[in-house]
């Protein structure tokens, strides 16, 4: 099972999203990658920035990370097919 091999951490609850939108904040210093997956109804175009930080909710230093979007609607087909990864 998905949930024996990798941890799945819910981190934002159903919300309208902003441009001043937080998450909850996680320890990951014990890590060395996460993956978060993220839904969106249609047209919805938005901007992420992920912090790190020495403390909880703390925002200090910006960081890098990849993103892949999805090319089709949830339940249409090619759901499953992502579009090129991007880094920023």
């Amino acid at each position: 099972m998905i949930a024996e091999g990798y941890k799945i951490v819910p981190v934002l609850r159903d919300t309208n999203i902003d441009g001043s939108t937080d998450l909850t904040s996680i320890d990951a210093s014990g890590y060395h990658r996460a993956t978060f997956v993220f839904t969106f109804g249609a047209g919805v175009d938005t901007t992420f920035t992920f912090h790190s930080a020495a403390t909880t909710g703390g925002r200090t230093t910006a960081m890098p990370f990849y993103y892949a979007r999805g090319s089709a609607a949830i339940g249409t087909a090619n759901q499953d097919v992502l579009e090129a990864w991007g880094h920023v």
